[in-house]
């Protein structure tokens, strides 16, 4: 099924091994909010990890890992605000990931990236059927000014 998920985004251009090595965020409008439902796929017997909610909940961040469905069209269209500054053609023809995922927390544990997503969402859901995500990624310069 469709996961409802709110995703609190937070670009980085600065490199860290540990969360407490991040830089200090300095202003919360760095701090941007994603709407998005996850719809779980299961490809040739490979759960759906983590790391696969992710990278689809960001298809502009990793366009190489984006999957090719109907639901992605509709998926951009209600992503309000940040779906206006969803990859354009040229970009989602680079095979290379823009971002490094460097922390993903959610309910103040930060999960393995492999960890199944249906054991985050059977486990770390919110009363209200929301899945809240915090996510860092790092980007490069010329990437975060986009």
């Amino acid at each position: 099924g469709r996961i409802p998920v709110r995703l609190y985004l937070w670009t980085v251009n600065e490199d860290f091994d540990d969360f407490e090595d991040a830089p200090v965020i300095d202003n919360w409008d760095k701090v941007s909010y994603i709407n998005r439902p996850v719809e779980i796929h299961k490809e040739d017997g490979k759960y759906f990890s983590l790391n696969d909610a992710v990278k689809r909940l960001l298809p502009e961040y990793f366009p190489e890992s984006s999957f090719g469905n109907e639901g992605d069209a509709s998926i951009n269209q209600s992503a309000g605000e940040e779906g206006e500054n969803s990859c354009d053609p040229e970009s989602s023809s680079h095979t290379v990931e823009i971002a490094e995922i460097k922390c993903v927390r959610i309910q103040g544990i930060e999960p393995s990236l492999e960890v199944p997503f249906s054991w985050v969402v059977n486990n770390l859901m919110n009363p209200e059927y929301f899945l809240h995500m915090c996510v860092c990624l790092k980007v490069s310069e010329a990437n975060a000014l986009q």
